[in-house]
Order: C-alpha cells, then sequence, then structure tokens
C-alpha cells in the first residue's frame, strides 16, 4: 500500500493557499467596493418620493424562493423584489415597485477561507479605503432557521457623494471552506425599516446539499464512485487514477488500492497500524454505502517535519472476500473534520461494478 506516494506528489506542486493569501485584500476591496458601487449607481437611478416611501408597509413577507445552483444556495427574497442579472458572479435581486427603485441584494463569493467572522472583519478593514464616510451601526452573530451560523453587520457608508445603508451578511460554507457574503442594500434615509425584512429573507438561506462530481468508472478493478464537486481524475502514477481538488486552498486527494487479501478488514487494519507506526488512528467505526455495501473506515493523522495531514480510510471487501478496496481521502489536518461530509457523501456512492 504505497499511500504516500500519491500525496508526496501533489504537495510537492506548492500550495494555493499562499496565492489566496496574496489576493486576499484584493478580493476583499473588490466584494466590498462592487457592492457599493452597484448599490450607488443602482439607488441613484432613479428620483424617491421619500414621503410616498415613509408611508410603505414595513411587512417581513416572502416572495418566490432564489436557488442558484453553482453556488450551491437557496433564499427566500422579499416579496415583490424581483432578480436581475446585473452582470455580476451571481443573479441580484431588487426592488421596483411604484416607480421607485428601494434596494438591491448582492450574493458574492468572498474568496475567503478562514471563518465567517474572520471574513467581516478583513471586510472591515478595507472600509477607509472605499468610503469618504462610513460608521458601522451594529455587528453580531446570526442564525437561519435551518441553524446556519453567520454574522452579520449594519453600516451607513458614504461612497460618491450617496449615502447607502449596507445590512451584510457571511456564512460559511463547509464543502469548499469559502465564505458567501449576502449584502443588503438600501438608501441610508429609509434607517433601519428594511433590516427586519433582510433579516426575515436571509433566515430562510440555506445551502444545498453537497455536490457531487463526476463518476470515476475504473473498469479494471471494476467499481465506480462520484468524486468531490469541481475535483478532477488524475494519473500520479500509481496503479490506479486519483481525483485531486483543493480544499480551503489546500490540495486534497482520494487514492484508490485494491489488492489481494484472504483476511477480515479487522486485519487489514492491524497490519496498517504495523506497517505505518508513526501514524496515528483517531476512530474507527463501520461504514455502509447506499447500495448496501458495509465496510469500515478510520482517521488516521499523519504528522511530520514537513507534513501534517488527515486521512479518512474506507475499506471494502469484494464480494467473494478475496480482495480488499481501500478508498484513502486526504487533506491538510488544519482541516480538522469539517470535509469529512464530503467524503461520506462520495464514499456512499461507491459501487462494484456488474
Amino acid at each position: 500500500m504505497n499511500i504516500l506516494k500519491g500525496q508526496e506528489l501533489i504537495l510537492k506542486e506548492g500550495k494555493p493557499s499562499d496565492l489566496y493569501k496574496k489576493h486576499l485584500e484584493d478580493n476583499m476591496k473588490k466584494l466590498t467596493a462592487m457592492c457599493c458601487l452597484i448599490c450607488v449607481i443602482f439607488l441613484s437611478c432613479n428620483t424617491i418620493n421619500s414621503t410616498q416611501s415613509n408611508n410603505r408597509s414595513n411587512t417581513a413577507i416572502l416572495g418566490e424562493l432564489y436557488t442558484e445552483r453553482n453556488a450551491g444556495f437557496s433564499m427566500r427574497i422579499p416579496s415583490g423584489w424581483r432578480i436581475r442579472n446585473l452582470g455580476q458572479m451571481y443573479p441580484s435581486v431588487e426592488s421596483f415597485s411604484g416607480g421607485d427603485r428601494i434596494g438591491v441584494i448582492l450574493f458574492v463569493d468572498t474568496l475567503y477561507y478562514g471563518s465567517a467572522s474572520e471574513c467581516l472583519d478583513e471586510t472591515i478593514s478595507t472600509f477607509p479605503q472605499l468610503y469618504t464616510d462610513y460608521e458601522i451601526i451594529e455587528r453580531g452573530d446570526f442564525e437561519t432557521i435551518y441553524g446556519i451560523k453567520g454574522v452579520y453587520i449594519t453600516i451607513i457608508a458614504t461612497m460618491y457623494g450617496q449615502q447607502t445603508r449596507i445590512r451584510s451578511y457571511f456564512f460559511k460554507n463547509e464543502e469548499n471552506g469559502n465564505v458567501l457574503g449576502i449584502s443588503c442594500n438600501t438608501r441610508a434615509y429609509y434607517s433601519a425599516r428594511y433590516d427586519a425584512i433582510f433579516d426575515e429573507c436571509v433566515k430562510t438561506f440555506m445551502w444545498l446539499p453537497v455536490r457531487l462530481g463526476e463518476l470515476y468508472v475504473e473498469r479494471d478493478a471494476g467499481f465506480s464512485m462520484y468524486i468531490p464537486k469541481n475535483w478532477s481524475i488524475r494519473d500520479l502514477g500509481q496503479k490506479y487514477s486519483s481525483a485531486v481538488g483543493f480544499i480551503e486552498g489546500e490540495p486534497s486527494m482520494i487514492d484508490f488500492a485494491y489488492q489481494y487479501y484472504s483476511g477480515q478488514i479487522s486485519d487489514y487494519i492491524n497490519e496498517y497500524q504495523i506497517m505505518y507506526p508513526e501514524s496515528t488512528i483517531i476512530k474507527g467505526d463501520t461504514f455502509e454505502t447506499i447500495n448496501g455495501l458495509r465496510g469500515e473506515y478510520i482517521t488516521v493523522h499523519w504528522s511530520g517535519n514537513d507534513f501534517n495531514f488527515k486521512q479518512n480510510i474506507y475499506i471494502f471487501l469484494n464480494e467473494n472476500n478475496n480482495y480488499i478496496m481501500a478508498i484513502f481521502c486526504t487533506t491538510s489536518a488544519t482541516l480538522g473534520t469539517r470535509y469529512d461530509a464530503m467524503f461520506d457523501k462520495c464514499v456512499k456512492t461507491f459501487s462494484w461494478l456488474q
């Protein structure tokens, strides 16, 4: 079981996380500047009758369901608001009622791979360069009705002579590690009257189920399995190809080892420990695929002078109980258990070919 060969190859290619860190400040400035610039241009397109607007109802009525499958989320938008493509990463949501434009909601991938709170801190650090004047009204924790936890901030900012009230929410996508920003913007003189509406809508925010990528079919070994979304199949010089991708900027991979073995899975695990005494088994349990194939898994931690990674290893016997399949899902140990659900989802689709 040459499980380290592929890991060495992928780690030698370098860590794109350095690239993300290098461009982090630019990304955050682009995020904030884009939201504010669009709002200034958008909100200044029409003269708003403040007297008429002040008489509008502030009832937080939910409208249609906005689903963004590429980013993997959905959220109810305010009643009467419409989805519009403003040429950004994802379609935006705007209000247009009685000839008056009220506000706009933007959805932006921040390309930030820390926590939602850290992302908010990075965003705040860019404010002095973006605004001629700004005031932080409030910030705090936020939780959706589905138990998704994030953070929010409300500011009043002046840009290009326009005052805009911006209520932004940040949620970390545990599947890919990226933080999504939701920026809800109105004219400043509306004060807090739309905050309740935005809160009601964002409370319906949810991540769509873990998305699977392409189906990997290995006919020589006789198995198939879906790999994570946006990962690719690559030949790393091993007997079988590997699935390779990046998680929070860290190179990650899935390897397959299929070999003759006449013992039980428990024997295989014991031999693994003897063969690799430098590894530490953190936990283990039984595992079952959606097709009812039963096996076991162990979580292993490897650490040394120049490496520190974690492997989820899923082990199955073939139908004749004379060959064993071990699937090694490898990530940086610094990511903890945050992506175990993604690996579980993929390995649950493992199936022997008929």
